[in-house]
C-alpha cells in the first residue's frame, strides 16, 4: 500500500508548526484589511489547522505499518 503525501511525517510536522503561525502573521501584517476581515481569516485558518491536526493525529490517514 503506497504512502500518500499526507502520511509523510515531515508534512505533518511542517503543517502543524508553520501553517497556523505563518497564516496569522500574514493576516495581521496586511494592514489594509479591516479588523473584522482579519478576524474572519484567523478563525478560518485556525479551523483548517485544527482539522488538519486532527486528521493527521487521530484520523485513519496515517498507516501504522511501514
Amino acid at each position: 500500500m503506497a504512502i500518500k503525501w499526507y502520511q509523510q511525517m515531515w508534512v505533518v510536522v511542517i503543517v502543524n508548526i508553520l501553517f497556523l503561525p505563518a497564516g496569522i502573521l500574514l493576516i495581521l501584517m496586511n494592514s489594509r484589511w479591516p479588523s473584522s476581515k482579519k478576524f474572519m481569516w484567523i478563525v478560518l485558518f485556525s479551523a483548517i489547522y485544527i482539522a488538519m491536526y486532527y486528521l493527521t493525529t487521530h484520523g485513519n490517514f496515517i498507516s501504522h505499518n511501514p
